[in-house]
């Protein structure tokens, strides 16, 4: 019982929690390398146009025409690998998650499907 408490609240080393913190870290550590590189391949204008996810995100802009943060970078790409390893029921949950967090977020479809249904 108290190793399942500890697992679960405590960031001890050895506990499924403290690796899972590792982990994260790790997997953070990449995608940042990714993105950094994919920004050295672009301002070096290499050639390369490379249709992914990723250099969707990096050239999206926000209404007030900002480029998605570093940090809002990483964190999308994690939710979209961690989302796509588990069941759709679980994608579904977060979807509704977000858009009960978020309202604004899902007007503009809202609006779209109620014109063209």
């Amino acid at each position: 019982m108290i190793t399942k408490i500890l697992n679960n609240v405590a960031d001890l080393p050895g506990t499924q929690y403290n690796r899972g913190i590792k982990a994260g870290s790790s997997l953070r550590k990449e995608i940042r390398a990714a993105i950094k590189q994919r920004k050295h391949d672009l301002a070096e204008n290499k050639g390369l146009v490379v249709h992914d996810i990723l250099s969707h995100l990096m050239a999206a802009m926000d209404e007030e025409g900002r480029y998605i943060s570093e940090p809002d970078l990483i964190n999308m790409i994690v939710t979209l690998l961690l989302t796509s390893h588990d069941s759709v029921s679980a994608t579904i949950t977060a979807v509704v998650k977000f858009l009960a967090e978020i309202p604004s977020v899902y007007v503009t479809p809202r609006h779209f499907l109620s014109n063209t249904c």
